[in-house]
């Protein structure tokens, strides 16, 4: 199983001084991650906002799936939680998105 995350934002360079490169990334159902990417320096970010990232999910529990980072090469991710989630997908993915947006914590199993 995948799922797909658009790019938000990136950093202008890299993070913490290092060759890690920030991004943020949402989902259409509002799942939004800040993940960080090792780049030589010489070398631009080659994620784009915009950008559709395919990232292969995994069971982080016996019911829990969870984004693999390691699969599209991050070094570090953290999940974090949008003020305005359903803004935010309608700014990245089209408000036609948005109205059929539900937010995760608001989903039933059945």
């Amino acid at each position: 199983m995948h799922k797909a995350f658009k790019i938000a934002e990136v950093s202008a360079g890299p993070v913490s001084g290092h060759d890690v490169y920030g991004f943020l990334l949402l989902a259409r159902d509002g799942e939004l991650w800040k993940v960080g990417r090792r780049m030589p320096d010489y070398l631009p970010p080659e994620w784009r906002v915009g950008q559709i990232i395919d990232v292969r999910m995994r069971y982080s529990g016996p019911d829990e799936l969870k984004p693999d980072w390691q699969f599209v090469g991050c070094d570090h991710w953290e999940p974090m939680k949008a003020n305005n989630p359903r803004a935010a997908v309608a700014k990245l993915f089209g408000s036609d998105v948005a109205d059929r947006f539900v937010p995760l914590d608001d989903r039933s199993d059945g």
